[in-house]
């Protein structure tokens, strides 16, 4: 079961990676890291700063649904890539990518996550989310660690 603990450490570094995918111009390398130094503050830790009980809450019936919906660790966090590639969630690409690392999805599964998403949501959905998901998973820590 994924903990509360966990959500918050990856939602912070999540979206720090779209602070700076979003400030970065087209022609910069993009080189990010799954971390939670951060100079500002991000969405949820405003959130949980202002109203600590519907944050654990929302993490709390988001953990209800990933733990019943029949699907194993790897395979939800494969969907979700996929599914935040074709609305643009790049915070959410990066992220959920270095959580299917910890659950043993290779790299070329999450990348293959959100080039399925072309099928669907045509390539402005894979033209930000497919680097937004090499660096998380890249910037993952090795499994096991």
């Amino acid at each position: 079961m994924v903990q509360y603990a966990q959500l918050a450490h990856i939602a912070r570094a999540a979206i720090a990676d779209w602070h700076k995918l979003s400030e970065r111009s087209a022609a910069q390398p993009i080189a990010l890291a799954a971390t939670t130094d951060m100079a500002e503050v991000n969405f949820f830790e405003a959130w949980g700063k202002e109203n600590p009980d519907t944050l654990k809450a929302f993490f709390e019936y988001a953990g209800v649904i990933q733990n019943k919906c029949g699907l194993d660790e790897k395979t939800f966090q494969l969907v979700y890539i996929a599914i935040q590639a074709s609305r643009g969630g790049i915070g959410s690409v990066s992220g959920h990518s270095a959580f299917a690392k910890a659950a043993g999805a290779t790299r070329e599964e999450v990348i293959g996550a959100v080039l399925v998403t072309l099928m669907t949501s045509g390539i402005n959905g894979v033209a930000d989310a497919l680097t937004a998901a090499i660096a998380g998973y890249d910037g993952a820590a090795p499994i096991g660690n």
